[in-house]
């Protein structure tokens, strides 16, 4: 059996079966709305009654990519009796009365609505097998009988010629088809037209303006519209009291009828065309219904096969009830799983705030371990990935958090220091062999290191302009429009992490370097590009005004510890001299402009006249020295940078590509994953097993808050 993604709708009608499909499955009836008959009883001379009618509540599940429906899909012939397992609709009926459903509430905009879940019925008894009229047997009346009496025109339809079967008109003419036959007629057009418009290139639009295909009046040519199709009660009263008589459209009857009688004749007149009950079983016998009873007596190669034939309908009645509880589970899988969403989306509701760190984390963790999920259930995090000033704020604070982890870390060690360094002030040692001196020197940096920090922070958040875009300020003719603030908080931060690096020791500073700059920009960069997988955005990360001022500060302030300060000036004027088309080409070793701040304002020709000097500055003192140190200086710190540009690039295109497998084994996971429910959509829930990617990236991130908070 084809597994098919369905959708549902629900209506309640009341459920009509076409009378002996006469006239293409249309019947003869005149009535505005059927009336309830009994259903035909399970005799073998019996036949079957179409005008059975039963209030009834359906539940279509209409697959979005169906086959289409294969008369012979189970190898035996289809029947009206005798319905198949598959097709391009499910219809699910609950009887009104005999199984109600729950009654839906009135509800405001602010509560949750319930959605009626369709119940399970058992199985119903096996409908009788019935002879079924033969198609196309009617005789419509001859061109003397109409001319006998013009008033009966107006009861012909203007697509068969027949006479009526539950007028209707389009609304904008007064001629009048059958129900059927508009109906038809309408599906034919729609059909046509969006097949005329795929073939012009269109995307199934009735023109280049997507507008969709519309169906016109077979009379007049206007646009038909659903609700203009309407029965024509009055035409319905004329031809019920009408009492011009007709013959019998069957060869061989010469009763003459009222249109208010032809229905009910039709049903039993002995000369109505039938076929064998048992012709989908290989019976090819035709006959009037009169001679129904001798044929199956006598002639009929199946009634010794009857009681196989029972047994096989049997089974596949059987399989087809299974196959409509089978949908009917789905059905309620939809249900749930949409009261299970709206519940999730009513609670969370006006919770996720993107300005609270514990939420910005909560994100990252489910966009790394559920992928899936996260997909999914994108509404339940819509406030903080909805536009580009949400997503600027996440970044930002992913960004920013592993830095603030390691200053915070050293003013807590710094506070630890404040005692020993009054009880050395007072004994003259801090009781570890540490001097005052030394301790003083600790505590010192450690509040300088805590001051810039602040400092940074500071200006970070005073320019209120965006998250994404920096404030330009203007002093005189010195600085025309440049983000001062971002200069300041990048050459702050430069300082904070060279101070740090300072404070702990080479062994212990490279540590924490490494784990900040994998902790800001790898999983910054991996969460940045699983919220662009979701809202459909680009350059999430590059967006973000952050990522410049932490990526300067990585930069420089890992330079600046390798280096001396006049070494590290040399690099930096080296890297500026270097030309255009290289840096663009080799961003990862010469470094991002927009990472670059104010550098990247520094022009070759100022680059020029400073490196003209800064040599005249190094070969005076390599004059007075008579050494090559200064040199080895300069080449060395140029390696460090190239070093350092290329960790930062790797590290930003490792959580990139991390996110991209991530989201590959998402998809691999749910796809091999059966204990899933279903979605409103009808695609399987994603599972509940975490992304092996995203909770070694989570873990990771963990650990290194571990090691910073230990350290």
């Amino acid at each position: 059996m084809d597994m098919e993604t369905p959708t549902i709708s629900t209506a309640a009608t009341t459920e009509q079966q076409p009378p002996h499909q006469m006239r293409e499955g249309r019947g003869s009836s005149i009535d505005s709305s059927p009336e309830s008959s009994t259903q035909a009883a399970a005799s073998s001379n019996a036949i079957a009654d179409p005008g059975t009618s039963r209030p009834t509540v359906h539940i279509h599940i209409t697959p979005i990519h169906g086959n289409a429906p294969s008369s012979t899909r189970t190898g035996i012939p289809s029947h009206p009796s005798h319905p198949t397992a598959s097709g391009q609709m499910h219809r699910i009926s609950i009887p009104i009365g005999a199984h109600p459903t729950p009654s839906n509430t009135t509800h405001n905009h602010t509560t949750m609505h319930r959605i009626p879940i369709p119940q399970l019925m058992p199985t119903p008894p096996l409908p009788p097998l019935l002879p079924q009229p033969l198609p196309h047997q009617r005789n419509p009346p001859d061109d003397d009988e109409r001319h006998d009496d013009p008033s009966m025109k107006k009861f012909e339809c203007a697509i068969c010629f027949e006479y009526l079967t539950h007028p209707v008109g389009c609304g904008s003419c007064p001629v009048r088809f059958c129900k059927s036959c508009l109906e038809r007629f309408v599906m034919h057009d729609l059909r046509q037209s969006s097949a005329a418009a795929m073939a012009n290139g269109g995307n199934g639009t009735n023109n280049n303006n997507n507008v969709a295909p519309t169906a016109r009046c077979p009379h007049c040519r206007t646009i038909l519209h659903p609700s203009s199709i309407q029965i024509d009660t009055t035409l319905v009263e004329e031809m019920n009291s009408c009492t011009t008589t007709i013959p019998c459209p069957y060869t061989g009857c010469h009763a003459r009828l009222t249109l208010h009688t032809l229905a009910s004749h039709e049903k039993t007149c002995p000369h109505l065309p039938l076929k064998c009950r048992y012709e989908p079983w290989g019976c090819e016998w035709t006959g009037k219904a009169m001679e129904l009873a001798q044929h199956e007596s006598t002639d009929c190669p199946m009634i010794p096969l009857k009681a196989v034939i029972e047994k096989i309908r049997l089974g596949f009645w059987e399989l087809h009830h299974v196959t409509r509880q089978h949908h009917t589970l789905i059905g309620m899988g939809h249900g749930m799983a949409i009261q299970n969403r709206q519940s999730i989306l009513q609670s969370t509701r006006g919770e996720r705030n993107v300005g609270n760190l514990w939420h910005v984390l909560c994100l990252g963790f489910e966009a790394a371990c559920f992928p899936a999920r996260f997909v999914k259930n994108k509404e339940v995090w819509g406030s903080m990935i909805a536009n580009d000033v949400a997503r600027a704020l996440v970044c930002n604070q992913l960004l920013m958090l592993p830095w603030l982890g390691v200053v915070f870390r050293v003013a807590v060690v710094g506070m630890q220091f404040v005692p020993r360094l009054v009880y050395a002030l007072l004994e003259g040692s801090d009781g570890t062999g540490a001097d005052f001196w030394s301790v003083l020197d600790t505590v010192v940096l450690s509040l300088a290191i805590t001051i810039m920090g602040i400092l940074s922070l500071v200006c970070f958040y005073t320019d209120a302009k965006s998250p994404f875009e920096w404030t330009s300020y203007s002093i005189g003719n010195v600085v025309a429009g440049r983000p001062l603030m971002r200069d300041v908080s990048a050459c702050c931060m430069a300082v904070t992490i060279f101070s740090w690096m300072e404070f702990f020791g080479s062994i212990r500073g490279f540590m924490l370097w490494h784990i900040t700059s994998l902790m800001s920009l790898v999983y910054s960069s991996f969460v940045a590009c699983m919220i662009e997988k979701v809202s459909e955005a680009t350059n999430v990360l590059r967006s973000a005004r952050a990522l410049s001022v932490v990526v300067f500060g990585l930069r420089y302030g890992c330079l600046m510890y390798m280096c001396d300060l006049i070494p590290c000036i040399g690099a930096i004027l080296a890297f500026r001299l270097a030309p255009v088309t290289a840096t663009n080409k080799f961003p990862g070793i010469f470094g991002d402009k927009d990472t670059e701040c104010f550098f990247s304002q520094v022009r070759s020709s100022h680059a020029m006249i400073g490196a003209v000097a800064y040599l005249a500055i190094i070969v005076a003192f390599m004059s007075n020295e008579y050494t090559l140190h200064p040199i080895f200086q300069i080449i060395k710190s140029v390696c460090l940078l190239v070093i350092i540009n290329l960790q930062v690039h790797v590290a930003k295109e490792v959580g990139s590509k991390l996110a991209v497998l991530n989201c590959r084994s998402a998809v691999e996971v749910n796809s091999t994953d059966t204990i899933g429910g279903l979605d409103s959509s009808g695609a399987v829930l994603p599972t509940q097993r975490p992304s092996q990617v995203g909770a070694t990236v989570t873990g990771t991130f963990a650990l290194a808050c571990a090691l910073i908070a230990t350290s």
